[in-house]
């Protein structure tokens, strides 16, 4: 009777094992109808664990603006222009061009500046189309009513109007757009996009800094900066629902480029130690005719000194030395500050730096810093310049007064630049630029980067240059 009971309960044990490893192997299915591809993407960025921001971009406007279509592609000369255009065609004929691309970044490598880890999701037009289209390229199989598709080293997953593709260099790339289109089935709100007045500007961001905080410290590998790595961790657990929102226009004769810093109570402090003010007299030090151009930043040293000194102390990154050394730059410096950039040699811009001084006790400071270094420092009345092995020369600066309201302000000449130092595309791409104008502060900035034809599309100008002036085989096509 024992035996009976225990082959019985052995058998029932062998069941529920049997059961479990096919539940566990079970595929979830997910099913979707035609679905708002705005809603899907907020969703899928709103349930993923962990990003480091989120992007819109109108490629249909930004190929209209810069004229880059079929014909386009079928003249420029590439070597494989026909083949190009050839699937240009197909995939267009798949993909509804006229809805946005969303971008959800999961992960960068600060030190490379690379995306480690992210998905993209654009709408189909003819799920029969985008089909035939993905075969010519990988196999696809049907898991959990989802299509799948292995390119190289991106997965593609697609239902309905829905396709989203995406890679990991560090996890299951296909584990990671399945699970967001989990997500972005469940068509939840955003909680930072929600308050967004989304326009309808050709790429919009979104960059999260406590992720760009956590990244920058992880990056810190120096055993001499373990206190600085312990400020930006910090910062990074104060920068909670802090992030950065920016957008980018093509328009005809410029690129116009907007950004807006939304900042936790705790770190707005140390964003508010700008003036809001500058001007021309410390980059007319060490401007020379054969600048390219410069950068005015006109600090509140007493701001400064008293937020950094505050937050120090509160956070226990230093002792009161540090805090004292702070409140002694109001007594050394005025807070203006000028960076020009004389031009670029071995892929470096050539820099030097003008500070507006009260004594003696920062360039002696200084002077300690770069001692056994190739920088020169000068110390000029009410001024020091800090630099590289050159004499400083005098040359008013040319530029909008206007820019000059503004706590940062700068202009560049790009017709300035050393030509010899750039490779062909970037030639191609630099003749047609002429200004780039910086103006803004800690919490709102702009950049606008202007052609030398104001009367066309800035996207057009550069393709068109490229097409003429550019060996075909070096197109990034």
């Amino acid at each position: 009777m024992k035996r009976i009971a225990f082959l019985s309960l052995a058998l029932l044990f062998g069941v529920f094992l049997s059961c479990k490893e096919d539940k566990e192997n079970e595929v979830e299915e997910i099913k979707i109808e035609n679905t708002d591809i705005n809603k899907f993407a907020h969703s899928v960025y709103q349930n993923m664990d962990s990003t480091i921001g989120f992007a819109k971009i109108q490629l249909n406007q930004i190929m209209n603006d810069g004229q880059l279509n079929g014909d386009a592609i079928a003249t420029s000369g590439h070597p494989l222009a026909g083949i190009i255009k050839g699937y240009y065609d197909m995939i267009f004929a798949a993909v509804n061009i006229e809805s946005p691309i969303y971008i959800v970044a999961k992960d960068i490598d600060l030190k490379k500046g690379q995306l480690t880890e992210g998905v993209a999701i654009l709408e189909i037009a003819d799920e029969s189309k985008f089909k035939t289209v993905i075969k010519d390229f990988a196999e696809v199989k049907n898991e959990g009513n989802l299509n799948h598709a292995s390119l190289k080293n991106a997965h593609l997953v697609w239902q309905k109007n829905i396709a989203i593709v995406g890679f990991s260099n560090t996890n299951d790339g296909k584990d990671l757009v399945t699970s967001a289109f989990k997500n972005g089935a469940k068509l939840e709100e955003s909680d930072i996009l929600k308050d967004k007045e989304l326009k309808n500007d050709d790429i919009f961001l979104i960059l999260e800094a406590k992720k760009l905080l956590v990244n920058a410290a992880s990056a810190i590998d120096n055993e001499k900066q373990e206190l600085v790595k312990k400020a930006v961790n910090q910062l990074a657990v104060d920068a909670e629902n802090s992030h950065i929102e920016a957008s980018i226009n093509f328009n005809n004769g410029e690129v116009n480029i907007h950004s807006k810093t939304h900042s936790s109570e705790t770190l707005a402090p140390l964003l508010d130690i700008l003036k809001n003010s500058n001007t021309n007299d410390l980059a007319n030090g060490i401007n020379s005719q054969n600048s390219v151009g410069n950068l005015l930043v006109n600090l509140d040293v007493n701001k400064l000194a008293k937020n950094y000194a505050a937050y120090i102390i509160d956070n226990k990154l230093s002792d009161e030395t540090t805090s004292q050394q702070l409140n002694g730059l109001s007594q050394y410096l005025t807070g203006e500050i000028a960076i020009n950039m004389d031009n670029i040699e071995n892929d470096k811009a050539q820099l030097a730096v003008a500070y507006g001084k009260k004594g003696s006790g920062f360039y002696d400071l200084l002077l300690m810093q770069v001692k056994g270094s190739d920088l020169l420092i000068q110390d000029k009345r009410n001024v020091i310049y800090l630099g590289k092995n050159k004499n400083f020369t005098s040359s008013e600066v040319e530029g909008n007064e206007e820019l000059l309201n503004n706590g940062i302000t700068g202009r560049f000449d790009i017709s300035k630049l050393n030509k010899e130092d750039l490779d062909g595309i970037q030639t191609a791409i630099a003749s047609q630029l002429a200004i780039v104008e910086v103006k803004g502060n800690l919490f709102e900035m702009d950049v606008t980067i202007k052609s030398v034809n104001p009367n066309e599309n800035i996207l057009t100008s550069i393709l068109q240059t490229l097409k003429a002036n550019v060996n075909p085989n070096e197109l990034p096509m």
